[in-house]
């Protein structure tokens, strides 16, 4: 299973301050992802969501995110999963997954716009998991920044038998515990006086658990205490690169300026595009054209229904016809309302008082300029 995040800032229509991930199963069979924010953070796409064999599915966070991402397999048609289990259900909305599992760990623009990001085997294994970031420059990777961390090995193969958790049906091993979930020691688990990395090593156990798993991950945290090297970072200020950098800018303008594009011409523009784009900004237009456009279905019949079909949003025609290309009208009757209002959440004889007293303030309006009065002047913008 492939976790790979993109961290960049945007401003398309609205002003957005985000992160993306790119999540991607890349195994034969189905995952189902569950997502939990630390508290005080989102539980993004209500904490889980169905992933096919092979596909890849984009979530977008908030800019200083934090979490944990995990798979749970073999799930049924009520939630209940054979690992990872949330409480039998799809999406887990703020629960977490029984251990055995294989955690991906993330803290999003922690210090300084960096992120710190790590696997972990503290909670056991049940899936293979990487993380890769995406930076803004290839000049960012380096020895300490940027870099891959992963457990790509099968432990499920090779799970010591205490630790092995097996399927229902006793075929196969689908998981296999840490010292920590099988035994429930302080000394297992970091806890009461083994709280400290002098404490809590391999001299405090009764059996060393941990090394099977270093050993198949070396750069996955084993326990809780387990080296400090395996928590990797990343720099990704995509803001600053918009303001400073003029073609990184170029090329998000570009998405944006898809908009224009005939509807009949733009899987080929969005085609040419994704050939010109740096890595960093794929996920972007892979956004765009999932849910704006529709992608192909892999059977190359037919495309999946876009959450906004173009014909909702392309400017081509209005362009061409001299039409409002923006809502702007709409919205700056919205806040005129809203002012009237005076309150969010208004009842029914409230909101219709205040139509009222709009429609009599237009009324007297319309009637000045009947009698010769001349309209406010606008207020130029300097820009």
């Amino acid at each position: 299973m492939d976790f790979k995040f993109l961290l960049f800032f945007v401003q398309m229509a609205a002003v957005t301050k985000a992160h993306m991930f790119r999540i991607t199963n890349n195994c034969s069979f189905t995952v189902w992802p569950g997502i939990q924010g630390n508290p005080g953070h989102k539980h993004l796409e209500n904490g889980g969501f169905s992933l096919f064999p092979y596909r890849t599915h984009l979530v977008i966070s908030s800019r200083n995110w934090t979490g944990r991402i995990w798979g749970r397999t073999n799930c049924n048609s009520k939630g209940k999963c054979e690992t990872g289990d949330c409480g039998s259900k799809i999406q887990c909305n703020g629960t977490g997954g029984v251990p055995p599992l294989s955690l991906a760990e993330i803290e999003l623009s922690k210090i300084d716009e960096v992120d710190f990001y790590h696997v972990s085997l503290v909670d056991g294994f049940n899936l293979p998991i990487k993380i890769r970031p995406v930076p803004f420059a290839t000049s960012m990777k380096n020895d300490t920044n940027c870099q891959l961390a992963h457990c790509l090995s099968n432990l499920n193969s090779k799970c010591p038998a205490k630790l092995a958790v097996n399927a229902a049906d006793g075929s196969s091993v689908v998981a296999c515990k840490s010292a920590c979930t099988l035994f429930n020691t302080n000394s297992d688990c970091c806890r009461g006086v083994y709280t400290t990395p002098k404490t809590c090593n391999r001299s405090s156990w009764p059996k060393n658990y941990p090394a099977y798993f270093k050993s198949a991950c070396p750069y996955a945290y084993s326990y809780p205490f387990d080296d400090t090297s395996n928590i990797h970072s990343c720099q990704g200020n995509a803001k600053t690169k918009y303001k400073n950098d003029a073609n990184f800018s170029l090329f998000i303008k570009m998405v944006v300026a898809l908009s224009s594009v005939p509807i009949e011409d733009l899987d080929a523009a969005i085609q040419q595009l994704g050939d010109d784009l740096p890595e960093c900004l794929q996920p972007l237009l892979d956004w765009f054209e999932n849910n704006y456009v529709g992608r192909a279905n892999r059977n190359g019949r037919g495309c999946r229904t876009a959450l906004f079909p173009p014909h909702i949003w392309n400017l081509h025609l209005r362009v061409l016809n001299g039409q409002d290309r923006t809502n702007n009208h709409a919205e700056a009757a919205n806040r005129r309302l809203n002012v009237e209002m005076g309150v969010q959440h208004p009842s029914l004889w409230s909101f219709i008082n205040c139509l009222r007293r709009v429609q009599a303030g237009r009324d007297v309006f319309y009637s000045q300029l009947e009698a010769g009065k001349s309209p406010p002047q606008k207020i130029k913008e300097i820009y």
